[in-house]
């Protein structure tokens, strides 16, 4: 049973995307960067570390044989931004995102709720979440960080169940959405 989910996609205003889209095309999330952006990748990411991010959303349905993977690669290969030159140096990358205001775009992916009001200045009513780029406009992805089960063998059943009562608390749910 999931006890905590974090979403990874992009932020961005609501009118800066068709109406009701989840996802973006590869062209346009070029168009996407070059105008809403104004030239600013908000994925940040090399294009190896692009192509498995989004290879990631498709999950174990990935087909590498099939035409969405190729024109993923594709993409990643030619028209993506930032190439792999070196190792990342994360702690430069912690200074621009905690120094850096978010007013068209950013990349989210395990974030807490907590970090994502403060990352969008507390106002999240204009903005929605779109997923990676893909050849059908993908949603968002969404992951379970925290789960839990009873296991056939438990000796104590009831207990486990009120330990996972206790974890679904609100008092429990509202700790985990403050976490990073």
């Amino acid at each position: 049973m999931p006890l905590s989910f974090t979403p990874a996609g992009i932020i961005t205003l609501k009118d800066k995307v068709p109406d009701g889209a989840v996802g973006i095309t590869f062209e346009e999330y070029k168009n996407f960067v070059t105008d809403v952006c104004n030239g600013e990748d908000p994925l940040a990411r090399t294009n190896v570390d692009f192509l498995a991010h989004c290879a990631e959303f498709y999950g174990r349905d990935l087909d590498l044989n099939s035409e969405d993977f190729a024109a993923l690669a594709e993409f990643a290969k030619n028209d993506f931004t930032t190439t792999v030159t070196s190792e990342p140096d994360y702690e430069i990358y912690i200074e621009s995102v905690e120094n850096e205001e978010y007013d068209d775009a950013f990349f989210i992916d395990g974030m807490s709720l907590d970090f994502l009001l403060y990352q969008s200045n507390g106002n999240l009513e204009n903005k929605t979440l779109i997923g990676f780029p893909s050849t059908e406009r993908m949603g968002p992805r969404f992951s379970v960080d925290e789960s839990i089960a009873i296991t056939s063998g438990s000796s104590n059943i009831e207990a486990c169940k009120e330990v996972i009562k206790l974890l679904l608390s609100d008092e429990i749910q509202s700790l985990y959405g403050s976490l990073d």
